[in-house]
């Protein structure tokens, strides 16, 4: 059986947010350290028949979901970051819009000219942060394509446009360790936070500053609902749990001393039902790169701890320093805050 294999449509690609017509070589660009995989997300319900059982599906939601892990972080394009991260840097809002009135773009350009347009782009889950050596610093990152504002289904291009031989141009590479993220890094738990102890969880001056014996990782606990009007997905909203970040590492500086006093597991500090933060000044846990970057947690306590006896493990072992909020101040903080 003959075949053509100029067929077989193959290659890489990048992305670009804000236009849904001309990719950008420079600006709000995302280049991916892996391949970008495009699922055309159905959801249907089945159609049941009593005699015969499921006869057919009929459809309810449908999304685009484009899932790739990018290879740099742009901290001097604030419109990109505002978009992966959204509700940082800021104090989060519940019933909060992740798409709001206007809708985001994003244009995916492959290398053979294919073109993958989502007209309502949003991130419902921020991608890890990895501040590690050996490390990018982005996670993985899934891009959420819902319908457009005022579209119907049944309109065309109403979710995305695929195009084919669009003219091709190679993005520009972004390879200083501030966007890469591969780079020392340290920490130190602001003058703010009084706890016994703290005063060896770093300062300021990178002498004083301690490290994540293996990196530090930051996740996101973001609690973006679906919003459907007839089943149909609409937009997401900031659900009842809000927005949180934990770091987490193993701590190298801190004695295991300076671990159990901050914690306040059990003693002074340890009344039943007390707030995590009712015995401590709230301060920060900033964490900043030997090149540049700046990563904070906002009015940080350690909520989770643990320790090691063993003959090549650390005795301190992960720790987790969770984002709280102070409400009493104003303005009220909380939340983490990306630079």
């Amino acid at each position: 059986m003959a075949f053509d294999r100029t067929t077989l449509i193959r290659g890489p690609g990048y992305g670009t947010l804000g236009s849904s017509t001309t990719p950008s070589t420079t600006t709000n660009l995302i280049q991916s350290s892996n391949d970008a995989k495009v699922i055309f997300d159905a959801v249907n319900d089945d159609l049941m028949v009593s005699t015969q059982g499921k006869v057919d599906e009929t459809r309810r939601d449908r999304k685009v979901r484009l899932s790739l892990t990018p290879k740099a972080y742009t901290p001097t394009q604030a419109t990109l970051l505002a978009w992966m991260f959204a509700q940082c840097n800021q104090l989060p809002v519940i019933g909060a819009s992740l798409c709001g009135g206007t809708d985001t773009p994003f244009l995916y350009l492959g290398s053979n000219g294919d073109q993958l347009v989502l007209f309502n782009a949003c991130v419902p889950k921020p991608p890890q942060l990895n501040l590690d050596i050996n490390k990018d610093l982005l996670g993985p990152l899934e891009i959420v394509g819902l319908i457009r504002n005022n579209f119907d289904p049944e309109t065309a291009n109403s979710i995305f446009s695929w195009t084919t031989g669009i003219s091709y141009a190679a993005p520009v590479l972004l390879q200083t360790g501030v966007v890469i993220g591969r780079q020392r890094y340290g920490m130190y738990w602001a003058a703010g936070n009084t706890a016994a102890g703290n005063s060896h969880f770093g300062s300021a001056s990178s002498a004083s500053a301690f490290q994540g014996k293996e990196g530090i990782t930051i996740d996101f606990q973001a609690d973006w609902q679906e919003e459907t009007v007839q089943g149909l997905t609409v937009d997401y909203k900031l659900g009842e749990k809000g927005l949180h970040a934990m770091a987490r590492l193993i701590p190298a500086g801190p004695t295991a001393t300076d671990i159990i006093a901050c914690q306040q597991f059990q003693g002074t500090g340890s009344k039943h039902g007390s707030r995590l933060t009712a015995n401590t000044a709230m301060g920060d846990a900033i964490f900043y790169g030997q090149i540049g970057g700046t990563f904070t947690i906002k009015n940080a306590v350690l909520k989770t701890a643990g320790f090691v006896f063993g003959g090549k493990p650390l005795r301190t072992g992960e720790i987790g320093l969770m984002g709280t909020f102070n409400l009493t101040g104003t303005p009220s903080t909380g939340g983490v805050l990306l630079a």
